[in-house]
């Protein structure tokens, strides 16, 4: 029942909820260490398909709800809990097929699946967990499944990669307050998941940073908020070793370089086919740097007022 509270339209029953949670899984941890205080086997949460669902209803309530600090960061040790518990049954499962794994499901853990997978919001992500269970592969066509089969590689991809790949997408796209929140899943992630487990997923973890740290987030982003964003990064780098994070980090650059180019080619095609529509972009464009404009002189003048209101209460 308080799984279904994680996303009832009322706020205040949805931070109890994160509380109550929170509270389980910090017994959970405990438990772990004196297993006479709570058999492992009769925890309901645990479960990898409740952990999943669980999982995506703090990533929708993150991309959607404004939030103060004290919930964030009760949000953020949900988030992190979640993902590294199913990142502990991924690699425990490492060598057994989804199949088999999903045969040994009853009907309502395979349904919190596929229903987590709709809140989640990705289609390409469900379609590759639809053709690994083979439930209803038969609706995809031949090329679908051949895209899906290629991302098919352990339960890591089907489970952990999908969430990580979220998080990262609501970095770039939300607030600032839920980027920090973010970034500060991530360094704990990576803390706890140790060094392979940094290396498996290092691309997703270090994505949404290096387009922050970069330049390339596509939107202004405050002094603060990138300093502790090359923080994290510097934390990742100092777990993969430098060698390991600059070949990645050079990964990244080359990436999503060839997705600007191509993207720059495009737009000069439009320019040629259809100069209309090429004119209304130009126009959205430059709303939108006119905007990013105004908020940074907005930023400047505030912070002058509160530096002229400190002056003024020292003299006193």
């Amino acid at each position: 029942m308080v799984c279904k509270f994680l996303l009832h339209p009322h706020v205040w029953l949805r931070n109890i909820s994160s509380r109550l949670v929170a509270l389980y899984f910090a017994a959970v941890s405990e438990s772990r260490t004196d297993s006479e205080k709570i058999n492992q086997t009769t925890l309901y949460l645990i479960n990898p398909s409740k952990l999943f669902s669980i999982a995506v209803s703090f990533l929708t309530q993150l991309e959607t709800q404004e939030m103060d600090d004290s919930i964030g960061k009760i949000i953020a040790q949900d988030i992190v809990f979640s993902i590294c518990g199913l990142h502990s049954f991924a690699k425990q499962e490492y060598y057994t097929s989804f199949r088999k794994i999903w045969s040994m499901f009853d009907v309502s853990e395979q349904n919190s699946y596929l229903e987590a997978f709709d809140l989640l919001g990705s289609r390409g992500a469900k379609k590759t967990f639809v053709l690994s269970t083979s439930v209803t592969s038969q609706f995809l066509t031949k090329e679908e499944d051949t895209s899906a089969l290629e991302n098919i590689d352990n339960l890591q991809s089907l489970l952990v990669v999908p969430l990580l790949r979220k998080l990262g997408k609501i970095a770039v796209e939300r607030d600032e307050s839920q980027m920090k929140i973010v970034f500060n899943c991530l360094r704990m992630i990576a803390s706890q998941i140790g060094t392979q487990g940094i290396r498996d997923y290092s691309v997703y973890i270090l994505l949404p940073l290096y387009k922050v740290c970069e330049g390339y987030a596509g939107k202004l982003v405050s002094d603060d908020v990138k300093q502790f964003a090359e923080e994290v990064r510097n934390g990742i780098r100092d777990l993969l070793g430098v060698d390991l994070f600059v070949q990645i980090y050079n990964q990244i650059r080359k990436k999503l370089k060839g997705k600007r180019d191509k993207r720059r080619q495009h737009q000069k095609l439009i320019a040629v086919i259809n100069p209309m529509l090429h004119a209304k972009r130009k126009l959205r464009v430059a709303a939108k740097h006119q905007a990013n404009k105004r908020r940074k002189i907005e930023a400047i003048k505030m912070g002058k007022k509160e530096l002229e209101r400190v002056l003024i209460l020292e003299r006193l």
